[in-house]
């Protein structure tokens, strides 16, 4: 009977608070310029074929799981899942750069989509429309949706599961879904652990957590949450004898490239200093908190302070972190979605005034079409000077990969995650098993080159070197 009993509260969960029934159509209309304009963005990102490290890493473990043979992946412990949703596609449509950049796009119109349900649940139609806006022409967002890398697919757990524990308030059996999104995005990124503190700090400071902890839906969320993790927990254990041995792992491997020291002063402020401005040119209306009616009004809404409250504890673990190895903005770049909708929800606050700069006259509505104008130049210019105009090392790795894909047998370097990616084969042992040698010669790395090579190839200062 019990059992009978949860079930039927987790239907009950689904059904009253999804955020995606009950919808009219007709709301859809709101949905069609964010979607144009990112979808247009993304697009024109396919012009530029550049990556780094981390996306080859990406999508050479999805091919492995593709073709059914994870072994292959090189980097086991390295979260799974938008891998393996990559893997999906190229075992569909095959392995190749257009249809790892395409998965993106889809992700980030899906992230779209999701912001904006949330933010129609939590403000309303309108606020929804221009989070949806905000979102979709924010440089960052648009930028790592360019790209073959998690945030976008991070994002959209993140939201879900910020969206969830704050309609615990409303129905504990939302803990259910808020341990569910939490896990799949712990899948994601590893640094979705920070769901934990904003948590605790949420219900705390709301006077729920001894409600929450007494109740039976905590613990069905908790069970929710590692039935989601059981099969990534499962490889864990078969490859390392430790179900958290692949995070462990991943854990041990960051601290050696990245190097584990404790930060200087001056580089601690980073992550707090940069935290608003990831929203871009929208920032604007943030000025509008000076007066007092627009600021009591943005302080009293329960939904605001939660997102706040969210995006500071999420800037200050990051800050934490900082002190242990740099920081990296595009860890603080997933609070987008709540700026997103803070900054929605102070424009329709002021979206019927006119506001006087000198002899000028302007709207709220004009301040934010110039916004979203700035923010979509800026996004074009990132794609542009990533994707090779102004970063060359990446050009040379994929240019260097596909002469590799064309004339060699056999690879051997220090770019082999490239390497492997492009010819689709495990690099040698070593040197001298190799048909060729690729090196980049970038970041202050100087190889030497064994003898009996001499070089065929050279992009940029990636070359390489046939015996």
């Amino acid at each position: 009977m019990q059992i009978n009993k949860a079930l039927q509260g987790f239907k009950s969960a689904f059904f009253q608070n999804s955020i995606a029934m009950n919808l009219n159509l007709n709301s859809y209309k709101h949905l069609v310029a964010p979607l144009i304009l990112l979808a247009a963005a993304l697009l024109i990102s396919f012009n530029f074929l550049a990556f780094a490290a981390d996306e080859y890493t990406y999508m050479n473990t999805a091919s492995a799981i593709a073709r059914g043979n994870y072994a292959d992946a090189p980097e086991l412990s390295r979260f799974p899942l938008f891998p393996a949703i990559l893997s999906v596609f190229f075992a569909i449509f095959g392995t190749s750069e257009i249809v790892a950049k395409l998965v993106n796009l889809l992700i980030a119109l899906a992230g779209v989509v999701i912001l904006y349900f949330v933010a129609r649940k939590l403000f309303g139609e309108e606020v929804a429309g221009i989070a949806a806006l905000i979102l979709a022409t924010n440089p960052l967002y648009i930028f790592f949706s360019s790209r073959v890398l998690t945030e976008p697919l991070y994002i959209i757990f993140l939201t879900l599961a910020v969206y969830f524990l704050y309609r615990v308030k409303d129905d504990l059996k939302n803990l259910i879904w808020f341990g569910a999104a939490t896990a799949f995005a712990i899948l994601t990124r590893y640094l979705a652990l920070y769901l934990g503190i904003i948590a605790v700090t949420w219900l705390g400071v709301n006077g729920q957590l001894q409600n929450v902890i007494r109740s039976k839906w905590l613990y069905i969320g908790i069970i929710a949450f590692f039935v989601v993790l059981a099969p990534w927990l499962y490889l864990s254990y078969a490859a390392t004898g430790n179900p958290f041995g692949f995070i462990i792992e991943f854990g041990l491997r960051q601290a050696q490239q990245q190097g584990v020291g404790f930060g200087l002063p001056d580089k601690i402020p980073s992550n707090l200093l940069a935290a608003p401005f990831v929203i871009g040119a929208p920032l604007v209306f943030a000025s509008f908190l000076l007066r007092r009616e627009i600021r009591d009004k943005f302080m009293k809404n329960d939904a605001i302070k939660f997102l706040l409250l969210a995006s500071i504890v999420i800037a200050l673990t990051l800050e934490l972190a900082g002190f242990f190895r740099p920081s990296l903005l595009r860890y603080i770049a997933v609070i987008v979605p709540f700026l997103a909708m803070m900054a929605a929800f102070i424009y329709s606050s002021v979206r019927n005034e006119r506001i006087k700069i000198a002899i000028f006259s302007i709207n709220a509505k004009q301040i934010l079409f110039a916004a979203i104008a700035v923010n979509l130049a800026l996004s074009l210019g990132l794609i542009a000077f990533f994707g090779g105009y102004g970063y060359e090392k990446q050009v040379a790795y994929r240019q260097a990969g596909l002469y590799l894909k064309d004339n060699c047998n056999s690879t051997y370097g220090n770019i082999e995650s490239v390497a492997q990616f492009y010819t689709g084969k495990q690099p040698a042992a070593d040197a001298t098993g190799a048909h060729c040698l690729a090196y980049s010669f970038y970041d202050g790395l100087n190889p030497s080159i064994p003898q009996g090579f001499a070089e065929v190839y050279r992009y940029g200062k990636v070359a390489v070197y046939k015996k």
